[in-house]
């Protein structure tokens, strides 16, 4: 059995701005940005149904690590990405070899950690007054 991730199509609008997604839970009205690991992830995320392994060595290849090293923290957000209705998570049986690789274009592909950060998630609740307020 392996913990499968997809992005909750109904419940989250998402756009890329300046290399970085900005999410926004339709339910809440909250909105979240991910910095740039975090957004790989969600490009990850964006290709299909996606285990923290697959995300992790798509990752590691693109920011020349080991996807060891990498897993946990990819673990980290896609829970705090579960826990705020982004994504949703299930396990189910995977036939051997199911997992893919995607790749991850761009800058950061190579040697080092090719600008390698924590994948981190921020939230902000003040959409509603934002767009209220016209700022």
């Amino acid at each position: 059995m392996a913990r499968v991730n997809t992005i909750q199509g109904e419940a989250v609008a998402w756009r890329e701005v300046d290399g970085e997604f900005v999410l926004i839970s339709v339910e809440t009205t909250h909105y979240y940005s991910l910095n740039s690991t975090g957004s790989d992830v969600w490009r990850v995320l964006l290709e299909g149904p996606q285990t923290a392994s697959s995300i992790a060595a798509a990752l590691a290849l693109r920011h020349g690590m080991e996807a060891k090293a990498v897993e946990p923290e990819v673990s980290v957000l896609l829970a705090e990405l579960e826990s705020e209705g982004l994504i949703h998570a299930e396990e189910l049986e995977l036939p051997t070899g199911a997992a893919q690789i995607v790749a991850l274009h761009g800058n950061g592909a190579g040697g080092g950690n090719g600008g390698y950060q924590s994948p981190s998630l921020a939230k902000y609740e003040a959409l509603e007054r934002l767009m209220l307020s016209g700022e």
